[in-house]
């Protein structure tokens, strides 16, 4: 009986706090965009942090940040909840996602970022790589404009990535970063976007070398390898997103791509079960440079 006592305060104490982040969650969501922001940035301070939130309607877009970085986003409850903890907890969080840890990046590195959203990636890769030579391909219209602000030295593509050149319909869902070029459960609007290939991409930019290829496309993932064929020769690295939200019927993609890897001549470095991802390595490259190395040792 005491031990239930005791407990007592601590269930209601419990569920008081469930009770006010609803309701702050609900007022974020309700209130205009400036009372929301205040709200959010409040919640900042309580955790000890120094981002805060606002509101910048002539972009049409929000911010997070201090006094050192701003970074950009279009969705409110979703930039909320994505930076909660704070921008370089949000980096962090990528680089576990994708295992990033394991390579070691270098100024003059080229990564292309299939899928960049708001470009969060970057946050990682601030201070570590050139920033003009930070690659994003962004087919959604608000998360493009986001990205032009947070790495606005990079080479920024509107574009979609398919096995071909061309027009697709691409099916918003930019609430839930579930935007696809594959017809999903759910999706709010639909619209006709440009696509091209990597392989394209990268025999018009001249590219010889691209250390990191990150690859998170909602289900496409397969059909973007599939026109790489040749563009894949030249990456050292690839991060691919595999989770369950390939069309309606919320396929896996993880075990297609891996496929299509192993016969490109790459090997498995690892996989992070939640969300479902996994780092690759190009073994062609990966032998070249071990004998470069070993030559320049002796």
């Amino acid at each position: 009986m005491p031990g239930r006592v005791g407990s007592l305060p601590k269930r209601l104490l419990g569920r008081m706090r469930a009770a006010l982040g609803a309701l702050l969650r609900l007022l974020e969501s309700r209130l205009p965009p400036a009372w929301a922001c205040r709200i959010a940035s409040a919640k900042m301070r309580a955790r000890g942090l120094a981002e805060r939130y606002a509101h910048h309607p002539q972009l049409e877009l929000y911010s997070v940040g201090d006094a050192e970085r701003v970074h950009y986003f279009a969705h409110r409850q979703r930039g909320f909840g994505l930076y909660a903890r704070g921008l370089s907890a949000r980096a962090r969080q990528i680089a576990a996602s994708y295992l990033l840890e394991r390579i070691e990046f270098r100024a003059q590195d080229t990564v292309i970022d299939c899928g960049a959203n708001y470009a969060d990636l970057y946050l990682y890769l601030r201070g570590r790589i050139d920033e003009r030579n930070y690659i994003t391909f962004e087919p959604g219209a608000d998360e493009h404009r986001a990205i032009r602000h947070n790495a606005p030295q990079g080479q920024h593509a509107p574009l979609g990535l398919g096995d071909r050149c061309g027009e697709s319909v691409f099916y918003l869902d930019s609430p839930n970063a579930d935007s696809s070029f594959i017809r999903p459960r759910h999706y709010t609007a639909t619209r006709t976007v440009r696509t091209t290939t990597l392989d394209q991409y990268i025999a018009e930019a001249g590219l010889q070398r691209v250390r990191l290829l990150k690859l998170e496309a909602e289900g496409f993932e397969p059909e973007i390898l599939q026109g790489a064929t040749q563009a894949l020769k030249i990456c050292e690295y690839l991060a691919i997103d595999g989770g369950f939200e390939r069309g309606e019927a919320c396929e896996e993609t993880l075990s297609t791509q891996l496929r299509l890897l192993f016969a490109a001549g790459y090997e498995l470095l690892g996989i992070t079960p939640r969300p479902l991802r996994a780092l690759l390595r190009n073994t062609a490259i990966a032998k070249s440079a071990d004998t470069a190395t070993a030559a320049a040792a002796r």
